[in-house]
């Protein structure tokens, strides 16, 4: 209540300028609530992204094994697991 009776007192200038902080305020505000939503999304796509590096590669060491188990022990099965940075003797 008290804050109302100041604000009244105020002068139309005071009033106005109040009423422009406060929407600046405001806007600031919701402004740096979306900077940091955009910053953890993009920390979200990045995970994404590293997520489905690690899902090919398991899918390439699971084919390089049912290769292996089918006895098809070739060069395509070295090739799969140089690339997953296992040594092949």
């Amino acid at each position: 209540m008290a804050a109302m009776t100041r604000l009244a007192q105020l002068s139309l200038r005071g009033r106005l300028l109040f009423g422009f902080g406060a929407v600046l305020a405001i806007t600031l505000v919701v402004a740096a609530a979306g900077v940091h939503s955009v910053g953890v999304m993009n920390a979200q796509g990045d995970r994404l992204v590293t997520v489905r590096s690690v899902e090919a590669m398991l899918l390439q060491a699971r084919l390089a094994q049912q290769a292996y188990r089918s006895g098809t022990r070739g060069a395509r099965v070295e090739e799969v697991l140089g690339s997953l940075g296992v040594v092949v003797n």
